[in-house]
């Protein structure tokens, strides 16, 4: 019944718009009531319009008369609570956005809308944005204050409304703390109080109705600004019956006029225009308002020019160690992500996470990473079929995605987005860019990042009442589209979150003054994932001519060194239990033990080599880092969560050809243990199963030691692309049967070879999700297994499984890299 209410409500503001396109508006607006005009929903087009100019530009400005308090009307007071006055001339004139959906499919945000204090910029709020103190505003446990608190609009930002026709009225309801898609999520009226002003209460009232009375615009003028080209177009509303000489502005450009909407086109340059406009009628200026607009240097997100060319150089030389990383991204990159044949399966509605979703996050996923791997192979070999692989990938998404949706939309969003991004920035400006990629082409993928990404991130995690992590998925997907779409507002948005102390994933919120992130007590999985995604939102800044680096006092640096060292040493150099800003205390959000939801330490995520590239030049002490970095490298493909093949791009060592030395951990359950058993920080707390691989006397490998006593390996990558493992306690290679064929099963892989030959050869292949697979190269569809014995013992032997799109655990296996 909610829903229904607040859809007609919606479909009447965006009928408005339609309507006013006819009507002409009268100078004098103050006492014109609002009218309800139905639309239905499934007349939305689902070509797009800018979801950015849509929400960013006020569709009315009102004032808000409350029944309940004879008729009074809202004001907001200097203290920024809410109270009543008894004329309108007197009351605080509120602009209205809107918040719609882009598209009827799949399962897209809820519409809103959002109410700002004209005067003095402030939205009215849930949330009360002070620094230690409670998250939202409130009162008791049950009654939460709305106040004019916020600078932005944000997701406690977002009310929603109820029209009821025969009383020309309206509802307005909150979602209070509730998480987004929690199954019981559920709407709470805003009610009014004589001594709070207004409230949002769990408690079960009846709706209280409030008048919409339309109101002549004050304050600054609203201004939101897209790229076209090298042009930043720049918007914003004024009244029907102006006309452009109404206004000024501060360049000599033409102000055009489409109803009630203005623009201009300002030429984009590499330093940042202030762009001024103003307001006048009868001779005096009335409104005015500022934007900052600049283009971002290209190419600009993950990677810069000067990288990619000293990448292209060291490959053309084949010099160590970034030879060997550019071999692994030819070969061992699973389902052709890395090669011109891949094939994108895009999709009009995809989605992540619980149900309700469009599901198949997994075809974005391989899209994006196929598309930046391309990217990177055109630029090293200058073959062009990599970068038409690319670009069909890019408009293939581009032309077809009009909804992400999902319980985990955000992180779907945001940690994927990023390759289109990245991939895209190359493509249109790496030495000029290639030719096949049109402007045409980079503006649609605009359009989509926009219409489809952007409103998934603009949020960041606060609707999901989520860990640093989500914030900084949203993060990183913002300031990469930032730059991208030549967009310096989304690109400023991404560095103001990044410094919020209103959202877990800031710098300042997520690391503390020693280095631990609040999800070191979670598990390493989610705390390197962390603090990787941080990096990467500091390498693009860098990128851009900003240093955020250096922020309170080198802290990213310091939570390298606490990662590194823990996943190394398996000893933490501190441990604190750090609070969240919700002030949760729940096994979800706080955690006073470490690794208390999953046990991942010592396996390292690709986020070492790029800080290393960063801080190495600063004479900072990065003592683990460098082994962490070391240690992997080449790094290879490891996880789909980040870039991946950083060796390749970011190592500024002196050559060197050592070779990864790592224990060979199995993934089969429950010798593969995940979760902690006694919370006694004892070795058979943390692996009570035996799970490492060690060759017995015959040279088989049985998985029947733990990580102090289990064999160390070393991986050599072979020439052609293959690799062979040298067991360093016997110094022999495993190797198969050189009578292997395809029907062969459980064929037992033995370490018994004293030279690499073709029977010690192996195609080593990663997906991105942490794990590798292995197949001899002399039967490259039979994926070595970890088969379970009678006697509960598990061998190594080549299994009969194919590479499937989801490879089972008995064909995972994880390296636990070692340090010298």
């Amino acid at each position: 019944m909610m829903l229904k209410h607040k859809l007609n409500f919606i479909k009447w503001l965006m009928a408005i718009a339609l309507i006013a396109t006819f009507i002409t508006i009268p100078e004098n607006i103050n006492a014109e009531s609002i009218e309800n005009v139905s639309i239905s929903k499934t007349n939305i087009p689902n070509n797009f319009s800018n979801f950015r100019i849509d929400q960013g530009l006020p569709v009315k400005y009102i004032k808000i008369q409350v029944p309940k308090q004879n008729d009074n009307f809202l004001k907001v007071k200097t203290d920024n609570t809410l109270g009543y006055v008894n004329k309108a001339d007197d009351a605080t004139t509120f602009a209205m956005y809107l918040t719609k959906p882009q598209s009827s499919l799949g399962y897209e945000i809820e519409p809103s809308i959002q109410l700002q204090d004209a005067k003095n910029g402030k939205f009215l709020s849930i949330q009360s944005y002070k620094k230690n103190s409670d998250f939202f505003n409130k009162i008791t446990n049950n009654f939460f204050r709305i106040m004019a608190t916020a600078n932005t609009a944000g997701y406690n930002e977002r009310f929603y409304s109820d029209y009821n026709s025969s009383k020309n009225e309206y509802t307005v309801s909150s979602h209070l703390e509730t998480i987004r898609d929690d199954k019981s999520f559920k709407t709470y009226y805003v009610t009014s109080s004589q001594t709070s002003g207004l409230v949002s209460t769990t408690a079960n009232t009846e709706p209280e109705y409030y008048k919409f009375i339309s109101a002549e615009p004050e304050g600054k003028i609203q201004i939101i600004s897209d790229t076209v080209n090298n042009y930043a177009n720049i918007y914003w509303k004024g009244l029907r019956s102006d006309k452009p000489a109404n206004f000024s502005i501060n360049k000599n450009v033409k102000i055009n006029k489409k109803g009630n909407l203005f623009s201009a086109q300002v030429p984009l340059t590499k330093k940042v225009k202030n762009i001024a406009i103003k307001y006048h009628r009868r001779g005096k200026s009335q409104m005015s308002g500022k934007v900052k607009v600049k283009l971002m240097l290209h190419p600009g997100i993950h990677v810069n020019s000067a990288e990619l060319t000293t990448m292209k150089k060291h490959i053309q030389k084949k010099e160590e160690p970034w030879y060997s990383d550019y071999l692994l991204l030819k070969n061992t990159v699973a389902y052709h992500q890395s090669e011109a044949t891949f094939v994108p399966n895009a999709c009009e509605a995809i989605g992540r996470g619980d149900q309700p979703s469009s599901n198949n996050i997994n075809y974005f996923e391989t899209s994006g990473n196929a598309a930046y791997f391309n990217s990177l192979e055109w630029v090293i070999t200058g073959n062009d079929n990599y970068a038409q692989t690319a670009v069909k990938i890019l408009n293939s998404w581009a032309n077809k995605l009009k909804v992400l949706d999902g319980r985990d939309r955000i992180l779907g969003a945001g940690l994927n987005c990023v390759k289109f991004a990245t991939a895209a920035d190359i493509l249109s400006s790496y030495k000029g860019g290639y030719k096949g990629y049109s402007n045409t082409d980079l503006q649609q993928l605009r359009n989509m990042l926009i219409n489809v990404i952007y409103p998934d991130l603009q949020d960041a995690g606060v609707a999901m009442i989520a860990n640093g992590n989500w914030d900084l998925a949203a993060i990183e997907g913002l300031i990469s589209i930032g730059v991208v779409c030549d967009n310096y507002q989304i690109y400023q948005q991404a560095l103001q979150l990044e410094k919020d102390p209103f959202i877990n994933g800031s710098i300042n919120n997520y690391i503390n003054n020693l280095g631990q992130c609040t999800e070191a007590g979670r598990d390493m999985a989610h705390a390197q994932l962390g603090i990787g995604l941080t990096a990467e939102v500091f390498q693009v800044a860098r990128n851009q001519g900003e240093n955020l680096f250096g922020l309170y006092d080198n802290r990213l640096a310091k939570a390298s060194e606490w990662l590194a060292q823990y996943n190394l040493t398996f000893k933490a150099p501190s441990f604190t239990p750090l609070n969240n800003i919700f002030g949760r205390k729940d096994e979800f959000s706080y955690w006073d033990k470490l690794d208390s939801q999953s046990i991942s330490r010592g396996e390292l995520r690709p986020i070492y080599e790029m800080i290393l590239s960063e801080y190495n030049s600063k004479k900072i002490n990065l003592y683990w880092t460098k082994k962490a970095a070391k240690s992997m490298r080449p790094q290879g493909f490891v996880n789909t969560d980040n870039y991946n093949f950083d060796t390749l791009t970011f190592y500024k060592g002196p050559a060197e050809h050592d070779s990864p030395v790592f224990k060979l951990r199995q993934k089969v359950e429950p010798w593969y243990n995940r979760k902690r058993t006694n919370a006694t920080d004892t070795i058979l707390d943390y692996e009570p199963y035996p799970s490492y691989y060690s060759c017995d006397q015959n040279g088989k490998l049985f998985a029947d030691k733990r990580f102090e006593q289990a064999d160390k390996f070393k991986l050599i990558i072979n020439p052609e692309g293959t690799v062979s493992i040298l067991d360093l306690n016997n110094n022999k290679y495993l190797n198969v049967m050189s009578s292997l064929d395809s029907s062969a099963t459980s064929v037992a892989v033995t370490v018994t070879a004293s030279s690499i030959t073709d029977e010690s050869k192996f195609n080593l292949i990663s997906n991105g999700l942490g794990f590798y697979s292995l197949t001899p190269k002399l039967c490259s569809s039979n994926l070595l297994e970890s088969v379970v014995l009678k006697d509960n013992n598990v061998q190594l032997v080549v299994g009969h499984n194919s590479l499937l799109p989801s490879v089972a655990n008995q064909n995972r296996f994880i390296f636990m890299y070692l340090t010298d």
